[in-house]
Order: structure tokens, then C-alpha cells, then sequence
């Protein structure tokens, strides 16, 4: 998917990420924000829309199983 995105020069130029390092055998890491508290809603949509052609149709929906990234306080 990395490939069809342009690989980590193009996620990088796409502006939607702070920080993207490219992997063997061609993956990528990327980061929408330098820090957890910065992904709001606009950074979520600037990932979106740069992730968009490799993503499979429809409304994005939780993984089974897995619960939110960040949990509340009690």
C-alpha cells in the first residue's frame, strides 16, 4: 500500500503526517502529529483523505477485540 501512496517521499509530501520513516522491505511508520494531545479531528481527516485510494470501502468501523487507543480516567 506504501507503493501505491508514492512510499514515504510521497506520504511525507502529502503534508497530512509529522513524521513519516520508510521500513524494509518497503513499508513506512507515519505519524499525523508530534504529539498524541495535536490528532484531533482535522489530522485525522488530513490522514484520511491522504489514505483514502488504499483503503477499503466504506465507513471506517473498530477491529473486533480491540478497544479505544487512549482509555478515560475513572
Amino acid at each position: 500500500m506504501a507503493a501505491r501512496l508514492g512510499g514515504a517521499d510521497g506520504l511525507r509530501a502529502s503534508g497530512a503526517f509529522h513524521e513519516v520513516v520508510a521500513l524494509p522491505p518497503g513499508g513506512v511508520w507515519a505519524q499525523a502529529t508530534g504529539r498524541l494531545a495535536g490528532y484531533d479531528h482535522a489530522a485525522a481527516r488530513r490522514v484520511f483523505d491522504v489514505l483514502r485510494s488504499v483503503l477499503p470501502p466504506g465507513w471506517p468501523t473498530p477491529a473486533a477485540g480491540v478497544g479505544p487507543l487512549v482509555e478515560e480516567a475513572p
